[in-house]
């Protein structure tokens, strides 16, 4: 899975200065803890999302993520059989599968998301995540996902050890 890093990184790294605006090019450094993923400035930057520390969210689940000013981007290396439990949030989820395979059950229906695909989550839709694959899937929340800055969000177990 780690293959196709330094090609997400350019990939989000573009995403990112668009959604951050401006033609300032700030140095940034990699995020050590989640207030250093929160890159939102009126200048675009430049950030190694491939050189951030994985989150432990759950047992074979990490996270990596930057938020922007009105934006949140994340990376979740899924290892099969992984779990994201039911939730939701007030953010639209776009949510782009890298490469794998994932079982996404949202508003009561069950969708195959598989390498190369996406699907869409309005706000306010409860889902969940199952990996039938290892997986790298790429989030896009707008508005920015607050209950992650704040540390607020629960919807997942107690981090795995």
């Amino acid at each position: 899975m780690r293959m196709k890093t330094s090609a997400i990184g350019a990939v989000l790294t573009g995403i990112m200065m668009t959604a951050c605006g401006s033609a300032t090019i700030a140095p940034a450094t990699p995020a050590s803890k989640d207030e250093d993923a929160i890159v939102a400035s009126r200048t675009a930057r430049v950030v190694d999302i491939g050189k951030m520390p994985r989150q432990s969210m759950a047992e074979g689940l990490t996270r990596r993520y930057l938020v922007g000013e009105k934006t949140t981007l994340a990376i979740f290396d899924f290892v099969k059989g992984a779990v994201v439990p039911e939730h939701s949030h007030p953010n639209e989820q776009v949510t782009y599968i890298v490469e794998g395979h994932v079982r996404v059950v949202a508003g009561g229906e069950t969708f195959d998301v598989t390498s190369g695909q996406v699907i869409v989550i309005p706000p306010g839709v409860r889902h969940s995540f199952e990996a039938l694959e290892d997986t790298v899937d790429v989030d896009f929340f707008t508005p920015e996902r607050r209950d992650w800055i704040e540390g607020k969000a629960t919807y997942f177990a107690a981090p795995a050890r």
